[in-house]
């Protein structure tokens, strides 16, 4: 039952800065839009879009488009204004009511929305409007660019005469001082950069200067304790000096184990300690070597700043010299560059004035321009927006509730505990990415300090604590799938154990991808599977580790058929025995 309403929309692109098309030499004197350096655009969207809502465009606009004339708009014929002035009156009242104007979000676009109950009107609202914005943007510069020319060409006259004043002034006093050839610029800029240049240099070695007479105290003092407990070759940063304390150390250790064996009146005994004692000579030229360096190197950058120091007082001398000639030179030349530039100035902008008013460029580009609307844009879809909103207020809550309860995951210890009905004895966390050990299996050995460490001590307290009533003579560790961590977790607390002293014996059962031998460095071509078959004795198949008390029975060569080998009795009896 309610009246259909049409909408058309037109566009267009307002740039702030409109474009250059005569480059950024030429300089508009009645420019349109904001300046180069205006960073506050908004204030200037917020004025066009005022002037698009304004009345005088609105009239504008029913003038360009010859709206007044349009029945649909100012009325049939019987009904509309006999007049023209009464005619476009109405016609902008009632572009002023149909028209809206939308603002740009994250672009530069205003679109000019126009609603009316007939579509033919609706599209010719928007596209008048949109063009008579751009005439009256064009007017705005034609406009602007006469008036500047006329007071320009005045003010031209003037800027040549006192420029020619100026001219006249700095060729005479040149002449007067006979500089008709010379010009203060390259002395003065000369003498100005050498006294900066040798400044920084007085600067620079006056810090190396002190940097080194520092050092000097420092290898001075270091020098006079015993060499051996000295700093002075980690002070000089000397390879030399380190590596030498580092022979002498070697020397001196094999000198002990000598008299340890042979006794100090021994040939090899005697010549060891020559060997020594001439390492800790060399070990004390160097150290003086070190010493007479520093002293060089503290005279050399003192002698340096001296040097500097004369050249800049040379050129401070010269600079005050030229600076009486100088003073009145400058203000001349100054007088000269302010009237040169006033009528640089004004000569390009009369001839940009001249140039940029006959432009018909703006900073305005339509963009689409409004159609014929086949549909109505009202009544609207907001019954079915509501429909389709109660309905996803009611399936949103479902589906997460039927998601929630098709997870199945474990998400903590407190979880697993709960499902398996069985206390946690302890967690071992996985390596990071930052504790690269090579080889993994064994990191608790190597690195006792470390996170995971103190993860295993704490499993094995858990242990002790579960084995209170009865003593724990053997442990199993398994998983239900392949690659979960068996062998270095089974490593691991074999490493603990034996580290609080128990001996330990590890039996390494994985007769498919056995890994312990190879990571404990002992021979693993024979083991548990020639052990089970009776081919070899149990001392021929345990072997010693780096880790003490820790024992180890590798898998041996992997046999054809693992698993019927580990069902038979044979396997059992091995565990017992």
């Amino acid at each position: 039952r309610q009246i259909p309403i049409f909408q058309a929309s037109a566009t267009f692109l307002l740039d702030p800065r409109p474009p250059q098309i005569l480059g950024r030499e030429i300089q508009e004197v009645a420019p349109i839009g904001t300046s180069p350096w205006d960073s506050n655009r908004k204030e200037y969207y917020n004025a066009q879009l005022y002037v698009l809502r304004s009345k005088m465009m609105a009239q504008r606009s029913v003038v360009r488009g010859k709206l007044y004339d349009d029945p649909n708009i100012v009325g049939s014929q019987e009904m509309k204004p006999e007049t023209r002035d009464q005619r476009i009156r109405a016609a902008t009242y009632a572009v002023l009511s149909s028209v809206s104007i939308i603002p740009p979000k994250d672009d530069r676009i205003i679109r000019v929305s126009v609603t009316h109950s007939n579509p033919k009107a609706a599209a010719a609202i928007a596209n008048s409007h949109v063009d008579a914005y751009l005439d009256f943007n064009l007017s705005l510069r034609s406009e602007g660019s006469e008036n500047a020319a006329e007071w320009l060409a005045k003010e031209l006259t003037s800027a040549e005469k006192d420029l020619r004043d100026a001219e006249l002034e700095v060729f005479q006093f040149k002449k007067d001082n006979k500089l008709l050839y010379v010009s203060f610029e390259d002395p003065r800029n000369l003498v100005t950069g050498n006294i900066k240049r040798f400044t920084d240099a007085v600067n620079e070695t006056r810090v190396k200067r002190i940097e080194a007479a520092q050092f000097l105290r420092q290898v001075r003092k270091a020098r006079q304790e015993p060499i051996l407990s000295s700093a002075l070759f980690d002070l000089a940063q000397s390879e030399t000096g380190t590596g030498l304390k580092q022979q002498y150390y070697q020397a001196v250790e094999k000198l002990e184990r000598l008299g340890q064996v042979y006794g100090p009146k021994h040939p090899e005994y005697q010549s060891q300690k020559k060997s020594a004692d001439k390492i800790l000579g060399t070990l004390k030229n160097e150290a003086d070597i070190i010493v007479k360096a520093a002293e060089e190197a503290h005279e050399s950058v003192l002698a340096n700043e001296r040097a500097f120091q004369a050249e800049l007082d040379g050129q401070k001398k010269i600079a005050f010299e030229l600076g009486p000639k100088e003073v009145d030179y400058n203000r001349l030349v100054r007088r000269e560059k302010s009237d040169e530039e006033r009528y640089r100035v004004v000569l390009n902008q009369l001839r940009n004035s001249e140039i940029t008013g006959r432009l018909t460029t703006v900073n305005v580009r339509p963009m689409d321009s409004a159609v014929i609307a086949k549909a109505p844009f009202s009544p609207n879809l907001r019954k079915s927006v509501m429909f389709a909103l109660a309905l996803s207020l009611m399936v949103g809550p479902g589906l997460v509730l039927v998601i929630t309860l098709l997870d199945r995951r474990i998400n903590g210890p407190e979880e697993l505990e709960a499902l398996v009905k069985a206390p946690m004895l302890g967690v071992i966390p996985k390596a990071q990415d930052d504790e690269a050990y090579e080889p993994l299996d064994l990191l608790v050995h190597q690195q006792p300090t470390s996170s995971i460490a103190e993860a295993c001590r704490n499993l094995r307290t858990n242990l002790l604590y579960a084995g209170a009533d009865h003593a724990i003579k053997t442990l199993v560790v398994t998983s239900p799938n392949e690659r979960e961590g068996k062998t270095t977790a089974s490593m691991y607390l074999s490493t603990v154990i034996a580290q609080s002293d128990q001996k330990v014996l590890l039996v390494e059962s994985d007769l498919r991808r056995p890994r312990l031998a190879k990571a404990n460095g002992v021979p693993g071509r024979r083991g548990l599977a020639d052990l089970v078959l009776g081919e070899i004795s149990a001392d021929e198949a345990i072997k010693t580790t780096d880790v003490p008390n820790l024992y180890l029975l590798p898998a041996g060569a992997p046999p054809p058929n693992p698993s019927e080998l580990l069902m038979t009795n044979r396997f059992g009896e091995v565990l017992e025995a």
